[in-house]
């Protein structure tokens, strides 16, 4: 699912206003970014 910057920032404001909202967001961004990170070196090796 694809979301435009518009669609993204309602999604991360609505989010934050939530308890803990913000430390959520921070995982979600750090694993996804983790994830993308040893996807790229898993391709880079073969």
């Amino acid at each position: 699912m694809e979301f435009t910057k518009e669609q993204l920032s309602e999604l991360i404001c609505k989010h934050t206003e939530k308890e803990n909202g913000l430390q959520d967001l921070m995982e979600i961004m750090l694993e996804s970014l983790m994830v993308s990170e040893r996807r790229e070196y898993l391709v880079s090796i073969r």
